[in-house]
């Protein structure tokens, strides 16, 4: 069996993992670095501490790199769907055997 990806089908199919590979670094990245922001509002129970471990805050990075690991693993999926319904079609079929002999 010879494989009809040319190098530009080749690059075409390393561009999702690359992505991939970005967006999560980019996301590690983004829930590992500690976030702060403000609130001027009033409280009405001064004993209670609101801390960032108690909820996930998704900054515009973290979303961007969950968008290209999104993104990356959808054309990893597809690249290998492509490569495998390629070695489907050229697979040789196998001749069934008629039982009993020819009549």
């Amino acid at each position: 069996m010879t494989s009809s990806w040319t190098t530009r089908d080749r690059i075409i199919g390393i561009v999702p993992a690359i992505m991939a590979i970005v967006g999560l670094v980019m996301f590690v990245i983004a829930i590992t670095t500690p976030v702060s922001f403000g609130c001027f509002a009033y409280a009405e129970v001064p004993d209670e501490v609101l801390t960032s471990s108690s909820f996930f805050l998704l900054t515009p990075m973290g979303a961007i790199g969950a968008t290209l690991l999104a993104i990356g693993l959808i054309g990893i999926v597809f690249i290998l769907g492509t490569i495998r319904s390629e070695a489907r079609r050229y697979r040789p079929r196998r001749l069934t055997p008629v039982r009993g002999g020819a009549r």
